[in-house]
């Protein structure tokens, strides 16, 4: 459900907050403040835009009180609350009770209008049970703390409270109602000049009034006046540190960062604010991309090694982690919920070279903020992309042997289409019973981002008779469901009917309809052989040529590539027909682990292919002349003269003209006689496969190298033949 939301100028009490309140409003019952009552029974609300906060309109539905102009609003309660929220006849799903927010009209940071009050039923993701009908909730209460500064009575001298929805059903009905309730709005005394203009901070004892939180001051202010009119004393620095807490932290901003051992690190980010860039939709795990509240750390390593930056079951709020290669610098790794972290902490992972220093921002998800330890260490990382077209988890490796892909199916498939598929490749549906089972296929298979591939279907169903949203949830190869990984707040079933499993990239599910996935995981328990390549064979009219992706890391350009797939006996592909090419894409290029897999915006580029551009005019690397012409919308665009598979989504066989010397993690090596397998087994770091990562190892002993194992030839270099000995060697190691 879409949601809109008026701007937010307020903090949310919890529990420590609540005692703040309490400490405020008995000790000014004495002074200057005033308690202003609003009975909102019998209250109808829906959005915004149907005017139920707009004085003008007939839905007006705010209650005005009289108060002081300019006066400070300190806090709001709510009490004995009671609403219905209902299922309007004509809309598609219900009104929700955790769609009510209460708001307030004062004179706030976007000037003098309305603002979110808080949301009283939160967590409450139901209403009527069908049309026609409405959910009763309640009663309850709760409070709102306003910082000081932050809110005052307009300048007509009225305060009003009102309700809206954050969610539009489209009926122009009311989407609900509150049947009772109060709320008490506190309003105080004017912020003292001294708050907020004095150097130190208000945890810290001073010789003249006042301190630099200006929203610390007041409240303490409040209390004891001496603090204020007098002199910042040892008194007021303690009153301070119980009820404002300990002070921000001092590398609040990334140009005041702290500098960090590998280890433990105690943190807090209570008090801080945001400075880091806006995050990109890359960083997207199914939750956005917001970030804040945030601190800085720098850390140098002494060796290149693996990084694992993690918060894991370490923080007492939603974290967030980034890592960049400098303030203004590249960003290097995201992660919002780390697989099997509990309590939504994160957990990071970046390759880190000896000498470089890097910035650790820690955070929260939407500017959540809380205490934690943060944890750095050196490890060995999943690495940067999949590097298998499909994996294996090992057994040696604490696996169950088999072997894991994520295939695209087309946008809107159904839940039938990404079964019958899996059972076509000879598989099924992959069934992730444990966080081992989920970090190993987030970390080395990779689910591309929804934002690119729609929803990705895996082997979780509902029976459609069983108990909503959660009862009779089930494996399709009927092993026990005996572990979770549900979002907060799935299953939910809405809109109705939702009886099928999706997986986010970060390996939390959702329950989802039929006819909305683009991709499914599928799991095979024994190897399917597509790593060693997939055949056309001439039974099924075919040219006999076998096809195979081949993903390396790091990333290579093209004439890397050309060469490459030349040294293994074959040549990058070439499609002399659109059968040949429709082929290819079905049984190899839609896996889409060959693929970049970045936001929609910037396109998703796929594997290398034989085409280039040579006297102006374009053509296969074998000769043959360009008689399938299959390129994207708007290319050639004229920016390159070597070809790559390009989509705007999901993988196609569409072509794109991309610069010489631009970079891909993979291209398709085709062999004309049908051959491409069954060399030795030239696996240098012993995983049992010879994959990309092994590619990166003869990389980097390149040159003068006698005696090193990535000589494959024993001819004292590692060079080019080296690379076609590594090649007839891909996949899993026999």
């Amino acid at each position: 459900m879409t949601t809109f939301d008026l701007p937010f100028r307020v903090r949310v009490s919890i529990a420590a907050a609540f005692a703040a309140i309490t400490f405020i409003v008995g000790a000014v019952e004495a002074g200057d403040t005033v308690q202003l009552d609003f009975e909102i029974a019998d209250m109808s609300y829906g959005v915004v835009a149907d005017g139920w906060l707009d004085p003008e309109s007939a839905n007006y539905n705010a209650i005005e009180v009289a108060g002081e102009a300019g006066r400070r609003i300190v806090s709001a309660d709510w009490s004995g609350l009671v609403v219905e929220a209902c299922y309007n006849d004509g809309a598609t799903a219900t009104n929700w009770a955790s769609e009510l927010r209460l708001a307030i009209r004062m004179n706030g940071a976007a000037g003098e209008q309305f603002y979110d009050l808080g949301q009283p039923f939160a967590g409450e993701n139901t209403g009527g049970a069908k049309p026609g009908d409405c959910g009763t909730f309640g009663p309850i209460a709760g409070s709102t703390l306003f910082d000081p500064g932050s809110a005052f009575v307009t300048s007509d001298g009225e305060v009003a409270v009102g309700a809206y929805s954050t969610w539009d059903d489209t009926t122009d009905l009311p989407g609900g109602r509150i049947i009772e309730g109060t709320v008490v709005v506190t309003l105080g005394a004017a912020i003292p000049g001294v708050c907020g203009t004095a150097d130190q901070a208000c945890q810290e004892a001073s010789d003249g009034p006042g301190c630099s939180d200006a929203t610390c001051c007041a409240t303490i202010c409040d209390t004891d006046p001496f603090c204020c009119d007098v002199v910042w004393d040892d008194s007021c620095a303690a009153i301070a540190i119980d009820v404002c807490g300990p002070p921000p932290p001092t590398n609040d901003d990334c140009a005041d960062a702290i500098v960090i051992d590998f280890g433990t690190t105690p943190f807090s980010t209570l008090d801080t604010t945001d400075d880091g860039p806006a995050l990109p939709e890359s960083c997207n795990e199914g939750f956005g991309v917001g970030f804040g509240s945030d601190i800085w750390y720098l850390i140098t390593p002494d060796e290149t090694d693996g990084i694992v930056v993690s918060t894991c079951d370490n923080a007492d709020f939603d974290t967030r982690l980034a890592v960049y290669a400098s303030c203004d610098g590249a960003l290097i790794g995201c992660n919002d919920d780390g697989a099997d972290c509990t309590g939504f902490t994160s957990r990071l992972a970046f390759n880190g070279i000896a000498g470089e220093t890097y910035l650790l921002r820690v955070g929260g998800y939407n500017g959540a903020s809380g205490t934690g330890t943060l944890s750095v260490q050196t490890g060995e990382l999943p690495p940067e992309y999949p590097t298998e077209v499909v994996a294996r988890w090992s057994v040696d490796d604490g696996g169950n042997g088999n072997f894991y892909a994520v295939k695209w199916l087309g946008t809107g498939s159904s839940f039938a289409t990404a079964s019958g598929e899996a059972k076509f490749l000879g598989g099924h549906l992959g069934t992730l019973t444990s966080p081992e089972e989920t970090a190993f296929v987030t970390g080395f298979v990779g689910i591309g981002t929804p934002a690119v591939y729609t929803r990705c279907a895996f082997g979780l169903v509902q029976n459609p008779d069983g108990t909503e949203p959660g009862g009779d949830w089930g494996w399709v190869t009927g092993e026990p469901l005996d572990w979770t990984n549900w979002t907060p707040g799935e299953p939910n079933d809405n809109p109705s009917p939702e009886d099928f499993g999706q997986v986010y990239t970060a390996g939390n599910w959702n329950d989802c309809f039929d006819d909305d996935f683009g991709m499914a995981l599928v799991e095979f328990d024994a190897d399917p052989g597509i790593n060693d390549g997939v055949t056309w064979s001439t039974s099924e009219g075919g040219n006999g040529h076998t096809y195979r992706g081949v993903i390396v890391s790091p990333r290579i350009d093209w004439a890397t590539a050309r060469a490459m797939a030349e040294e293994a006996g074959g040549h990058l592909v070439t499609y002399e027909t659109q059968d040949e090419a429709f082929w290819v894409n079905l049984n190899l290029g839609t896996y889409t682990s060959l693929w970049d897999q970045p936001d929609i915006a910037t396109g998703n580029g796929g594997p290398f292919i034989g085409l280039e551009n040579v006297g102006g005019e374009w053509t296969w690397i074998t000769g043959e002349p360009l008689e399938y012409d299959n390129w994207a919308p708007g290319e050639p665009s004229g920016d390159g003269t070597v070809g790559r598979h390009f989509s705007t989504t999901g993988p196609s066989d569409q072509f794109n003209d991309v610069p010489f010397d631009s970079l891909a993690k993979s291209f398709i090596i085709e062999f004309d006689d049908g051959g491409g397998g069954g060399g030795g087994c030239p696996d240098f770091n012993g995983d049992g496969v010879v994959d990309g990562i092994d590619f990166g190892s003869l990389l980097s002993a390149w040159g003068d190298c006698s005696g090193c194992q990535q000589d494959l030839d024993d001819d004292g270099v590692v060079g080019g033949i080296d690379i076609g000995l590594l090649l007839v060697g891909w996949g899993i190691c026999p």
